[in-house]
Order: C-alpha cells, then sequence, then structure tokens
C-alpha cells in the first residue's frame, strides 16, 4: 500500500505523516524532498538542462525517476507500505509520479491536505520560516493548484488537529476499515 499525502508546504502533511507511521505496522515514511535535496546539491546548475533551472527539483526528470526508483526498491526490498509526504501540484508531475506508483502498487490512496492561505501563514510563522523564504512564495501558487480536482480526495484542514486529519485518513483505507 502506498500512501501519498499531497498539499501545500504548512497544510501538515509531515506531521500527519509522522502520526500516522505508527499505526500502520509495516510502514515507511519516504519524503521525495530528500531526493529533490540530493540532486540540488549534487547537481551545479550549468549542469542542468535548461528546463531543469526553475529552480525547483520537481522540474528535474532525474527527480521523478529516482523518486519512483526509490519507492519501488524500498517496497521490494523491505516487503512494506509508503507514506509519502509531498507536495505535487503540478499536473504533469502529479500524474506521472501517481502513474508510476499505481504500476508498483495498485493499493495508492492520495489524499491532498487544503488549508486557507492565512491558516498556511500562521503555520509557517509558528514553526519559524521567515517571510521572505522560498515556503511563503509557493503559497498561493500551490492553493490556486490544489483546488483541481485531479488531486482528490481533498481534507480541509483548516480547523482540523493532525489527530483529526489522521483519523479521516485512516478511515479510508481498507486495513483500517477491516480492524473495526
Amino acid at each position: 500500500m502506498i500512501i501519498m499525502i499531497n498539499g501545500a508546504v504548512g497544510s501538515g502533511k509531515t506531521s500527519v505523516a509522522y502520526m500516522l507511521q505508527p499505526m500502520l505496522e509495516k510502514s515507511i515514511i519516504f519524503d521525495p524532498e530528500e531526493i529533490g535535496c540530493m540532486l540540488k546539491r549534487i547537481i551545479p546548475d550549468h549542469v542542468r538542462l535548461k528546463e531543469e533551472q526553475t529552480g525547483d527539483y520537481q522540474d528535474m526528470e532525474l527527480w521523478r525517476i529516482l523518486t519512483v526508483k526509490t519507492a519501488r526498491e524500498m517496497i521490494e526490498r523491505y516487503n512494506t507500505d509508503l507514506i509519502i509526504p509531498t507536495t505535487i501540484y503540478k499536473s504533469e508531475i502529479f500524474e506521472f509520479i501517481v502513474k508510476e506508483l499505481k504500476a508498483i502498487d495498485s493499493e495508492l490512496y492520495h489524499f491532498c491536505l487544503e488549508a486557507s492561505e492565512s491558516t498556511i501563514y500562521q503555520r509557517l510563522k509558528k514553526r519559524g520560516d521567515e517571510l521572505n523564504e522560498w515556503t511563503y512564495t509557493q503559497t498561493l501558487k500551490c492553493t490556486e493548484a490544489f483546488k483541481h480536482h485531479r488531486f482528490e480526495q481533498f481534507i480541509q484542514t483548516d480547523d482540523k488537529s493532525p489527530d483529526d486529519i489522521v483519523s479521516v485518513i485512516m478511515n479510508q483505507l481498507p486495513v483500517y476499515q477491516q480492524l473495526q
């Protein structure tokens, strides 16, 4: 089983993933951002292809390839389920990743955590992000992109605690429903 927890920075993805993980016996959290950070460190800007010189590692085809290959290897090698907190708001990248993950495991669940811009700004401020940081500049772009139906299933998080969000997700998983 693969559980994607998608949403804008500050929507609660990582907090929810870490709360969800102990509830799913054989699961691992896999954050594709780690692959993106590695690629940004090892591939200098002047080496990157023109279309990859956007400042967003998700525009690097190698990121997409390594994300899917790493997910496959983790599942096969460790016989585990994956929880993937991520911010993928570009349609073509989202569709590629979802298609490839479904080829690895047809039991793919996608949840898109939504929050208003003001809620996200409050959360970013609370966690110590500075007003001019990248996280703030991405908020409007992400909240607009996530309004499209292709990112379903939506979970509105403005008035929900991480515990509430975990409950919503768990109630959608057949493995949890069988335990009840």
